[in-house]
Formats: C-alpha cells, structure tokens, sequence
C-alpha cells in the first residue's frame, strides 16, 4: 500500500483537496482509503512572513499504481504546478495544494531527490493523525512504530464530528405548540 500526505493552506483549501484526489486518480494512482480531514497550524520557521501563518487542511490518502515511486513524485509535483503551486516559491511559503509520498509499501528509499518513508512524517501530527484513522497498526519502516504508537507520544489533532442542533425543539401538544422540556 502507498500513502500520501495533501495539505493546503491557501485559497478554497477543501477543494484543492478534492481536486488534487480527482487528478491522482486520473493519472492511475488506484485510491482505495481516504482519511478524515484535520486542520493544523502551518509549519514554520522562526522568520517567517506573519502572513504565511495560515491553517492547514491534511489528509492521508492509500493506493495502489503501477508507477515507480519516482514517476509519483513527478506527478504529484506536476498536480501541485497545475493546482497553482509556484513550485520556486520558498519551502515555508503558503500553497493552494502539498502532496507528499510518506510510505510506499513496506520499502526504505533515499534519493537526492525522494526519501521514503517521509524523514519527519512521525514527528508531525498533521500526518499521523490521518494516518491513524485509516491505518492506525502500519507499522512505518525504519522507526517500526505504528501511528497508533506514535500518536500516544505526540499529541494528535482531535477529530471534531456531529452536529449540534441550535434550534428549539417544538412538539404539538393537547392546547397548542410548547416548548419540548428537554
């Protein structure tokens, strides 16, 4: 199984999400989970813009594709490029779409140019926590920890779900319409 980690932090961040999927799944990336969305702080450097301080969307998406590993890393640089990413920008910058290759199956791959797993991928609670909801016993390659074992070192970012209903309720009664007393 492939895991890629999406974030984005500019503009309609949901739809980029939804576009960036759309994209890899035309280019024969096979998705077959796709984890709950969670909202994170940017990740940046002590110096930067204040105004690159800006919350993330993440999701962890896992497939199948019969490209390599680098063909991937092209793809998801050439969605990104087509998303609006300016990929020159500094690494720190905001961007309408981030997609990175955290695990590819069971493999340890370093590169100059791709490092699998993702070297901070545990250390960041943007990707374990997705990654716990839709694999939470992967034990990641190199670390041999699970993101269920991860996520009780660092903190995860709580998932929040329900709805809350705000409005009276109201029931017909003998005599007329009355509060419901509960």
């Amino acid at each position: 199984m492939i895991y890629l980690g999406l974030g984005s932090n500019q503009g309609e961040r949901r739809e980029y999400l939804a576009q960036a999927l759309k994209r890899l799944a035309k280019a024969g990336f096979e998705i077959s989970r796709v984890s709950p969305i969670v909202e994170s702080p940017a990740l940046l450097k002590d110096d930067a813009l204040p105004e690159w301080n800006r919350p993330y969307l993440n999701l962890v998406v896992a497939g199948h594709t019969t490209h390599s590993p680098e063909e991937v890393l092209k793809l998801a640089k050439r969605i990104e490029q087509a998303l609006g990413r300016d990929l020159q920008a500094s690494r720190w910058s905001p961007r309408n779409i981030d997609i990175d290759i955290l695990l590819w199956n069971d493999e340890r791959i370093s590169t100059p140019d791709l490092n699998i797993p993702h070297l901070e991928m545990h250390k960041r609670s943007f990707v374990i926590t997705p990654l716990l909801h839709i694999a939470p016993h992967l034990l990641i390659p190199g670390i041999n920890l699970s993101p269920l074992q991860i996520s009780q070192q660092i903190r995860p970012i709580p998932l929040w779900m329900g709805v809350v209903n705000i409005t009276r309720i109201l029931f017909q009664a003998k005599g007329g319409i009355k509060q419901c007393p509960h």
